[in-house]
């Protein structure tokens, strides 16, 4: 398997052309690049089917995330 590196084009302002897709929806639907976390976010149309993308950052969170889970 080969690892994909995506080519981002900003120019410094609040926008970047990317070639990176959505990791969630089909894969001719573009991720959205955060610019100020430089992180991939989900693309716009997954987003509104409600997809997010979280970070646990204690045993704690992942516990009420897998209690969450059973309900």
């Amino acid at each position: 398997m080969n690892d994909f590196k995506p080519t981002i084009i900003t120019d410094g302002g609040p926008w970047a052309n990317h070639n990176m897709p959505c990791a969630v929806m089909d894969q001719t639907e573009k991720a959205v690049l955060d610019l100020n976390s430089n992180v991939f976010q989900p693309s716009w149309k997954a987003q509104e089917n409600g997809w997010h993308l979280i970070k646990l950052n204690n045993k704690f969170q992942k516990l009420v995330l897998q209690f969450l889970k059973l309900i």
